[in-house]
């Protein structure tokens, strides 16, 4: 017992001593490398791994483009992780302090075994790759950089330059990450597992750059190195994604087989098989085993949720056969089998989208760019495309709808009494029978528990988008494009049944209305009264029809590359209506369109009225002496006033530039010249308001305003209801309220051109910051506050050694300040942070303003009190 007791003492006392890192011998170096491994390194190394997994976890593959070699994760995601990124750079920091042997010369010995504390190179890499998941890739740099030039041996030097590539990969520095990853590769006699991630890295770089060919080459060596089959099966689907790109089809099969045999996660597996069959040369004729393997896999139970995948690719098979009427079959099956896939939604609107534009069948086409528009991310490359098609599409069917309305009621007031009142009745027995047939789809649907999932829909409305719709135009032609709201069927309103228009809206009904049930016709007596047939009603029909012609024109020539239906509806205005406030524009239209078509080598000898004399003519003897027979008797003289303007417009630019260098008195003598010999100048008003600012300028340096008050009030006099104008107002009663005029005003028009204004604070994004939040002083518990982001502090950034305090900023505000931030990056990182954070959401929901300011800036806000102009000033220089 004695000698138990005398052994434990001696322990006891042995790490006592090996504790130092200033000594050197065995004890010493089997305590600190025993103590780095196992305590330190290990639990750096399972929090890397956790957050790794999370990563993953939160990671969605997105197959129609290349597989990422490496899942690093969005900024969301990496916020997600920054509390495990934390624990691990805490870890191997403290295993650096604390165990990193530097005996002093004397001390030091001759021992083989064990080596000096062989564990603080990898905490260092762990401590790098920590701020490299927390994409702090500066810092990750740094500590990469150092581990390069420190740690001389082959794996270190394999393992430092490939996260360093990973780096410059990310910050998109591709020809230092090239240099480093060269080097990493060159090297011989490492361990495979660190030469395959190097290779793999490299081959990342290839793939940003889209060199498919090299990066091929590079995953194929990096797969030789690879023991593990769950670690190959993203590389080989990514190396036969890049066969595929450089249309190797037969090289791509095998790979997809080959990520097959490896057994992967399904969904990889899935893909694998999709594309594997997609692989296949279809230019010989084999498309049919294509279809095979598709339809085999849509009858696999297991493939219930990918079904819409499976469609999808069959109507791609389908349209490039030139099938297009089963491509689109397939492409609404794919719809219909849509569950949660809502990138595959979009895919399929998207292309049907596409169709019925190529068919310029506009309504059609309307309908699926905007139900394209409502799921499409704004990470699309064709976003703004299909943005800017749904809208110039809705546009067009609105005018449409406004012709088809007014023709057809049009054509039902023309109608004697008994066949208007025949027509009516047969319109409502249309309408019953539809809903008496939606009753019954309703009523199979429910016995039959909803829709049919894999193919024929069925006949229930909801589940079927042809009936879908099929319903909704038959619904637009017959009530017009209606505005949902209660009280639909009120007399007042009945006109908008019908897609007209009234005078009274603003006019109220004190006439009681019982509404009828939801699915109640009106009767033949409430059409009859409704239809708009008296001469006022037909007149502002007729006028709103002749604006719809000429507008689908322009939206046709402007918006859709239509030539064609755009000379088609102007031809009809022109033709078949009489003079409206359109004609002159759109026989100017016709002239210039056909002109343009001649100028392709458009020549159409066998119609009198397709060609430019034909409407020049007609527009000269309409409307001699106007701005449009001028234009047809000189064609380029639009050209020539476009080309003065940006003359015009270089010019003023040369003297805002002056205004910027405060040289103010030759402004305003350039100005002045500008308003008194150029009085047709497009840029006028801004010369004006050019002309008072520098003549505020003056006035500044000498400490009066009267000059300047007087220049703004001719600006607000001479160019009323402009943005000059109201510039002007505003600096008027900015200074009406100041003792004298600011040396820095600055003319608005865009970003450049917006007011300078003689602000204290600079922006230094290399100055130290902070973080701050402004709250008052009564009714906010600042000490919960701080100890929130005390608490916050800790949990994500502990390595930053951040510290929080509050101070009074003037009588009824105080600041909390959390300090500091050596790196700009750092603080835009913790603000990102801040306002996305869950456990934070009740100090922002306070409406608290919170901003980051550099230490300089704090001390200048501290003086001047100027609370509102730092959070400008903040809002107008940073971008976390």
């Amino acid at each position: 017992m004695r000698k138990n007791a005398w052994f434990l003492i001696l322990m006891a006392v042995l790490l006592t001593v090996s504790c130092t890192t200033r000594k050197d011998g065995f004890a010493y170096r089997v305590f600190h490398n025993t103590t780095s491994r196992y305590n330190g390194y290990f639990y750096a190394k399972e929090a890397m791994k956790e957050a790794r997994a999370t990563l993953k976890e939160s990671h969605t593959d997105d197959y129609d483009e290349v597989l990422p070699l490496f899942v690093y994760g969005t900024a969301e995601d990496a916020e997600q992780i920054f509390p495990l990124m934390e624990r691990a750079i805490e870890k191997s920091s403290r295993v650096v302090d604390r165990h990193k042997m530097e005996p002093m010369a004397s001390s030091k010995k001759n021992l083989k075994r064990p080596e000096m504390n062989k564990w603080i190179d990898d905490n260092y890499l762990l401590i790098g790759q920590g701020y490299f998941y927390k994409q702090n890739y500066l810092k990750a740099e740094e500590i990469f950089q150092f581990v390069s030039r420190k740690y001389k041996e082959k794996d270190m030097q394999v393992r430092s330059n490939t996260w360093l590539g990973r780096c410059y990969i990310q910050r998109e520095q591709y020809t230092k990450a090239k240099n480093v990853l060269l080097k990493a590769i060159s090297l011989r006699d490492i361990e495979e597992a660190d030469r395959a991630d190097a290779h793999l890295v490299y081959a990342n770089l290839l793939i940003k750059q889209e060199n498919w060919k090299d990066a091929a080459e590079q995953i194929e060596i990096a797969l030789r190195y690879i023991k593990k089959k769950r670690d190959k099966a993203r590389p080989t689907f990514v190396l036969a994604q890049l066969m595929q790109r450089q249309a190797k089809s037969q090289d791509a099969i095998t790979y997809y087989n080959a990520v097959l045999k490896l057994r992967p996660e399904y969904e990889m597996e899935f893909y694998a098989q999709i594309m594997q069959a997609m692989a296949y040369d279809r230019k010989g004729g084999n498309s049919q085993r294509i279809k095979d393997i598709l339809f085999k896999l849509l009858k696999d139970d297991k493939n219930i949720e990918y079904q819409d995948v499976i469609f999808y690719a069959l109507a791609e098979i389908a349209l490039e056969e030139q099938q297009r009427n089963l491509g689109v079959e397939y492409l609404e099956s794919s719809l219909e089998a849509s569950a949660g896939n809502v990138k595959q939604k979009m895919k399929g609107f998207l292309r049907l989208a596409d169709i019925y534009l190529e068919d310029r069948n506009y309504v059609l086409a309307q309908m699926y760019y905007d139900s394209t528009a409502s799921v499409i991310l704004e990470t699309h490359p064709r976003y703004a495309e299909v943005l800017n098609k749904a809208a110039s599409l809705n546009e067009l069917v609105q005018h449409l709808n406004i012709i088809e309305n007014n023709d057809s009621l049009g054509m039902l007031c023309d109608l004697p009494e008994e066949e208007l009142i025949a027509k009516l009745e047969s319109i409502r027995k249309q309408r019953e029978r539809e809903l008496e047939e939606a009753r019954r789809a309703a009523e199979l649907a429910a016995a039959r528990g909803g829709g049919d999932a894999l193919g024929g829909q069925g006949t229930f409305w909801p589940y079927n988008p042809q009936l879908k719709q099929s319903g909704r135009m038959n619904f637009l032609s017959y009530w017009g494009d209606r505005e949902l709201e209660d009280h639909w069927r009120r007399r007042n309103k009945v006109n908008m049944n019908f897609g007209g228009s009234s005078d009274d809206d603003d006019e109220t009904d004190d006439e009681v209305v019982i509404e009828e049930p939801k699915d109640e016709l009106p009767s033949v007596d409430e059409m009859l009264a409704a239809l708009p047939c008296s001469d006022e009603e037909r007149a502002a029909a007729f006028d709103a029809t002749a604006e719809a012609y000429y507008l689908s024109g322009v939206v046709y020539k402007e918006k859709l590359d239509d030539l064609e239906n755009a000379i088609e509806q102007w031809e009809v205005l022109v033709t078949q209506y009489d003079d409206s406030e359109f004609h002159a524009t759109s026989f100017y239209l016709l002239f210039r369109t056909y002109l343009f078509k001649e100028s392709q080598g458009y020549q159409n000898p066998f119609c009198g009225t397709c060609n430019s004399t034909y409407w020049g003519d007609i527009i000269l003897e309409r409307y001699p002496g106007s701005e449009f027979a001028l234009l047809v008797q000189n064609p380029d003289h639009l050209d020539v006033t476009e080309i003065k303007k940006q003359e015009e417009r270089a010019a003023y630019e040369v003297l805002l530039n002056l205004y910027y260098q405060r040289i103010y008195q030759t402004l305003l003598l350039k100005t002045n010249e500008v308003i008194e010999n150029e009085p047709e100048n497009h840029l006028l008003c801004k010369y004006k308001l050019l002309n008072a600012l520098a003549t505020g300028g003056m006035d500044g340096q000498v400490g009066q305003r009267s000059n300047y008050l007087a220049a703004l009030e001719r600006v607000v006099a001479e160019c009323p209801d402009t943005e000059e104008a109201i510039y002007a107002t505003e600096k008027l009663e900015k200074l009406k309220g100041t003792p004298k005029p600011s040396a820095e005003p600055e003319p608005t028009e865009n970003k450049e051109d917006e007011a300078l204004s003689a602000s204290p604070f600079n922006y230094d994004e290399k100055a130290r910051h902070y973080f701050m939040m402004v709250m008052p002083l009564k009714g906010a518990d600042v000490n919960q506050v701080k100890a929130q982001l005390s608490d916050f502090c800790t949990t994500n950034f502990k390595t930053m050694a951040l510290k929080v305090s509050s101070n009074l900023i003037d009588r009824n505000n105080q600041v909390v300040l959390v300090k500091t931030f050596n790196r700009i990056d750092d603080a835009n990182q913790f603000y990102s942070l801040f306002e996305k954070s869950q456990n934070l959401a009740d100090i922002r929901a306070q409406g608290y303003p919170f901003a980051l300011i550099s230490k300089e800036n704090y001390v200048t806000l501290f003086k001047n009190k100027d609370l509102e102009g730092y959070q400008s000033f903040f809002g107008e220089n940073y971008q976390p």
